[in-house]
């Protein structure tokens, strides 16, 4: 538990500027748990109206705080998998809601 590093890259991503007309779709995919994940959401809540973000949780491992808050804060849309060979319908799933989303 606790393996995974997602605040780094997210709060690299947030700090890029964002070029102008463009809304800013974020894919969250893990299969496991963060061991900070209130600092990861919170970082989310505070670029919540710059951001829409998916998330997918693959496996039993995939923290459903993290998903389901990553999603709820960030405007978007989130799926949970457990069998592989449905990974590609709800992949499919959130690639078609971040269509139909505007920042």
């Amino acid at each position: 538990m606790g393996g995974t590093e997602i605040y780094p890259p997210l709060s690299f991503i947030l700090e890029t500027p964002l070029l102008s007309g463009l809304a800013r779709n974020i894919f969250l995919i893990t299969d496991g748990a963060v061991t900070n994940t209130s600092s990861v959401l919170e970082l989310i809540k505070r670029n919540a109206e710059s951001i829409n973000c998916f998330s997918l949780g693959i496996g039993s491992g995939a923290s459903a705080e993290l998903i389901t808050g990553a999603a709820d804060l960030g405007h978007g849309v989130c799926e949970f998998v457990s069998d592989s060979n449905m990974i590609n319908d709800k992949v499919i799933s959130l690639l078609k809601s971040s269509l139909a989303k505007k920042c």
